[in-house]
């Protein structure tokens, strides 16, 4: 089904893909770095991995820093689609962009303390307990961005669900699904290990694939509403 955007002003079509962009460019990235050490590895398995893989993981953090411009640029043109629908669409679309800007702030905090790790892996190798902090930090740092990542998701499920705007209410509903699965990542801020571990499956992998799915579709189907003319 086709975006709704009839209430609002048509997105451009790169705009409207920009979400699929992103997407893209985070996979790519998270495939150029490969598989870490556990999260509960020690500081020299770290600094160890660091300086086997460093332009893998280099590569990497160039692909995923280069999806964050594009992502705002998604969550700006899902702005532009609901200012004219009305001032509650209007106001939740703001929510929605001004968590996801503070969202993807941290994200980049992130990608420049794993591309620091990799600069000069020799320094990890002699102080172990360096890579270890950087890694802490890395995943850490993401994890108390939980709450901005649940906001986004829901304000941006209010767009079809409360106001009828911007999507067909199936992305409002997958939105609200990613949110409740995302919020399980606040719990990498209380362990290392096990599911609820930064790397774990609750902790990385469910609400990670949860926010890049709905992303995805969310891209998706507004791009087919531009391409559509709607």
């Amino acid at each position: 089904m086709a975006a709704r955007v009839e209430q609002g002003e048509a997105p451009s079509l790169l705009g409207a893909a920009s979400g699929a962009i992103a997407v893209a460019l985070f996979v790519a990235g998270a495939t150029a770095v490969g598989d870490l050490p556990d999260f509960d590895a020690s500081g020299s398995e770290i600094a160890a991995h660091v300086g086997e893989h460093r332009t893998g993981i280099q590569i990497g953090a160039a692909l995923d820093a280069a999806a964050i411009p594009f992502l705002i640029w998604f969550l700006a043109t899902i702005a532009g689609v609901a200012r004219t629908s009305g001032p509650a669409p209007r106001r939740a679309a703001a929510i929605a962009f001004g968590c996801g800007v503070a969202y993807v702030a941290v994200f980049a905090v992130d990608i420049a303390t794993l591309a620091v790790s990799a600069l000069h892996p020799e320094n990890l190798a002699d102080a172990p307990e360096l890579a270890r902090a950087l890694r802490d930090f890395e995943w850490i740092a993401i994890g108390t961005a939980t709450p901005l990542g649940v906001a986004m998701l829901a304000a941006l499920g209010a767009l079809p669900l409360r106001h009828a705007a911007v999507w067909p209410r199936w992305i409002g509903w997958l939105a609200v699904g990613a949110a409740a699965a995302y919020a399980f990542r606040i719990g990498t801020l209380f362990t290392d290990s096990g599911a609820f571990a930064a790397d774990g499956v609750l902790g990385l992998i469910l609400p990670v694939g949860a926010i890049l799915a709905w992303v995805l579709a969310a891209s998706a189907s507004l791009a087919i509403g531009a391409r559509g003319g709607a």
